[in-house]
């Protein structure tokens, strides 16, 4: 009776470690990390997005073009709660629905810069943000491929993570006003 209790409490104890030490891994019961959100960072990266938003807002509807309608796309990803909240939970299915809309980000922004004549200025800002999202696009594989990381090395990664999409967005904005600074010469 003794061992059963014992196998029973270290099988239990086994899993609850698991799920604690390395969520990503196959046995653990809840495949996800949480972690908080530096607020300085989380703060100064929302102020940018809100002040984006109005200028991309204030377009007049002679300014509407195609760049106008894909960055309304490209804002949504901006905006995941990976980005925007104080408090975040990425399950390990979260992955596969980041890594599409991350390569659908860059997708967006590489067709971005072949349909149509760009200044050196927002070619160098354009690729800068396609660069800065195949970095997001690496990171989220990472987080696929090594189930067996420790929840620290995983937090540590969501975080370059957040980073590398922060610097992408940076660079998006700076082409965006390079962009309708530009007079196509």
């Amino acid at each position: 009776m003794k061992r059963k209790v014992w196998g029973v409490s270290s099988a239990v104890l086994f899993i609850f470690l698991m799920t604690v030490l390395f969520p990503y891994s196959p046995l653990s019961v809840y495949q996800s990390v949480g972690f908080d959100a530096d607020l300085p960072y989380l703060q100064d990266y929302k102020k940018k997005l809100h002040e984006f938003g109005q200028v991309h807002d204030g377009n007049t509807v002679e300014d509407w073009d195609r760049l106008n309608s894909d960055t309304d796309f490209i804002l949504d990803l901006y905006e995941m709660d990976l980005m925007t909240s104080a408090r975040v939970k990425v399950g390990k299915g979260d992955l596969d629905w980041m890594l599409v809309e991350v390569r659908t980000l860059r997708n967006t922004l590489l067709s971005i810069a072949f349909q149509e004549k760009h200044s050196s200025e927002t070619r160098k800002y354009l690729e800068a943000s396609v660069r800065w999202s195949l970095n997001a696009e690496e990171d989220i594989l990472w987080l696929k491929d090594h189930p067996f990381y420790s929840r620290f090395l995983l937090i540590t990664h969501l975080k370059n993570l957040q980073e590398d999409i922060k610097i992408s967005f940076d660079m998006y904005r700076h082409f965006y006003e390079a962009y309708y600074r530009y007079d196509g010469e």
